[in-house]
């Protein structure tokens, strides 16, 4: 059994800087029929580090299922995966702060009985001091870094214990381990 521990690095690149997963160990990749591959969950996966993330389980022969809230982009990062890696990408377009949206998804992820790994990477920040910025706005952040992903977990577990191997990676801000007093909120 092998077991996937990425390390993040920075990269310059010509539009910045770009954050690449890089595994911790090489292993061969799994030789396996596409039908029967396992799937790897990714929240936010539309740029940064859940479409790095994306990438880097698509190159171990993966199939994902990612979700993102820009129908443009999500479905833009799926073809390119599939196009590079030739992995399966189900595309769940999804604003995890909206309850319908949730639900949605949290039925499809039900439907799957191969999952091997969940990265929650949803997650945005906002440029208002938690004062100035309106309740609702506030409470809609709280739902995509805590409670989206508290729900998430709460599917695939029951199945990852029940296989005795499964893989939960929550992506967090740095902004929430700074706090600054009038600093923008962050979870």
């Amino acid at each position: 059994m092998f077991r996937i521990q990425p390390s993040i690095r920075k990269q310059k690149s010509n539009d910045g800087l770009r954050f690449r997963v890089q595994p911790a160990i090489s292993y061969p990749q799994p030789d396996c029929p596409t039908e029967n591959r396992e799937l790897v969950i990714i929240t936010g996966a539309t740029r940064g580090i859940g479409k790095e993330f994306a990438c880097f389980f698509a190159s171990r022969g993966y199939d994902l299922l990612i979700t993102g809230r820009r129908k443009e982009i999500i479905t833009g990062v799926a073809d390119e995966i599939r196009r590079e890696y030739g992995v399966k990408v189900e595309v769940v377009l999804a604003d995890l702060s909206v309850k319908e949206d949730m639900t949605s998804l949290l039925r499809i992820v039900c439907g799957h009985r191969n999952i091997a790994a969940l990265v929650n990477n949803a997650g945005y920040g906002m440029n208002l001091t938690f004062r100035e910025d309106e309740l609702e706005h506030q409470t809609a952040m709280i739902t995509v870094h805590v409670n989206a992903p508290l729900m998430l977990i709460h599917k695939v577990l029951p199945q990852m214990i029940q296989k005795r191997d499964g893989i939960i990676i929550n992506v967090s801000s740095m902004a929430a381990y700074f706090p600054a007093a009038g600093s923008p909120a962050s979870t």
